[in-house]
């Protein structure tokens, strides 16, 4: 639809990976690179920032993890990002202090990016009691305040509402979607964007890489001390604006009930469509856009279902197993017994 588009399809056939994988690499290392004083402007609620977690799935050694790597290199590191692996909560949070003159600790740092090379490590942190993983990848999506009030003084890290931009990026085989799933009443699962590893357009011959993304992102116009908000608001089209409060105010109204799952699916595709005007190096989300990050949406759709039923299919063959050993051990056990009232009786 686009040359910025066709430049990531492009340069993922080249690489002989996933276009869709490389393609929300791409909106998580935009989300994380963009000023984090730009935002989605108040349609419901409040403003809400840019900040985008995207899932791959697929089987072993599918490209997944690559696929992001072929995605940095289109857009690579810029002077204040932040690069993290999977690691806890806080370990977000921390990212983005440093000691200042006095040793002290303070947010120096507004940009960050994790990716998550391997998705059991995320779910197996995530489901851990009293993590707080889980909990930070939701709060971070939405642009809340980060970190503890209640720790020491000398440890507390607090990170203001909507003062950092930010992007997640997990890998993850599809069986293993169990535990993500399952946070699906929290929202997790929801504010992700779903991707699948296998590619089955990729051509048989594999064109020439492309070279990197020359995407200017849009600078703050104003000098915002001054502006009387500390926010530079993207502008929607009036048709979009009016389309996502009308059902805003049907489900406030208790006129329409939404599945569980598509609960925040109308922030997610305003967070697409506004990606995707910045990586056209625009401040304004138009009908096009909405119109591309509605498709984007169907197919993260289709793409969690379909994983949705081999968690389903995988978790069923697990209860069957465990009752077929169980019943196997409760024969055993019976057998056992009755061979030794024989021989009791023998005796």
């Amino acid at each position: 639809a686009r040359p910025v588009l066709k430049h990531i399809r492009q340069a993922a056939h080249s690489r002989s990976v996933s276009a869709d994988v490389v393609f929300h690499a791409v909106l998580v290392r935009t989300a994380a690179m963009v000023d984090w004083r730009i935002k989605i402007p108040a349609i419901v609620g409040t403003v809400a920032p840019l900040n985008y977690c995207a899932l791959a799935v697929g089987a072993p050694e599918t490209g997944k993890s690559s696929s992001y790597i072929v995605g940095e290199e289109l857009l690579p590191y810029r002077e204040g990002l932040v690069e993290i692996p999977v690691g806890s909560g806080e370990g977000f949070v921390e990212s983005l202090f440093e000691n200042d003159e006095d040793g002290k600790k303070r947010q120096t740092l507004f940009n960050l990016v994790a990716f998550v090379d391997e998705g059991e490590s995320a779910t197996t942190i995530g489901a851990r009691s009293g993590s707080t993983y889980f909990p930070t990848i939701r709060t971070m999506w939405s642009g809340g305040q980060l970190g503890q009030a209640n720790a020491n003084k000398d440890r507390r890290r607090i990170v203001p509402r909507g003062q950092y931009a930010a992007g997640t990026f997990i890998a993850m085989q599809s069986e293993l979607a169990g535990p993500l799933l399952a946070d699906a009443i929290a929202g997790t699962p929801q504010r992700f964007c779903w991707a699948e590893s296998v590619n089955p357009n990729l051509p048989d011959k594999a064109p020439e890489w492309p070279g990197l993304l020359d995407v200017i992102f849009p600078g703050i116009a104003v000098d915002m001390r001054h502006s009387g908000s500390p926010f530079q608001e993207m502008t929607v089209d009036p048709t979009i604006v009016s389309e996502v409060q009308a059902v805003a105010r049907a489900k406030q109204k208790g006129e329409l009930t939404v599945a569980l799952m598509e609960s925040h699916v109308y922030l997610l595709r305003l967070k697409v469509a506004g990606l995707l005007a910045i990586l056209d190096e625009r401040m304004n989300i138009d009908t096009e856009d909405w119109m591309l990050a509605g498709m984007v949406i169907n197919t993260s759709r289709k793409v969690r279902e379909s994983v949705q039923a081999i968690v389903k299919k995988a978790e069923e063959w697990k209860e069957k197993s465990t009752t077929e050993r169980l019943s196997r051990r409760q024969v055993h056990g019976k057998n056992a017994v009755e061979q030794s009232d024989v021989e009791g009786c023998a005796n």
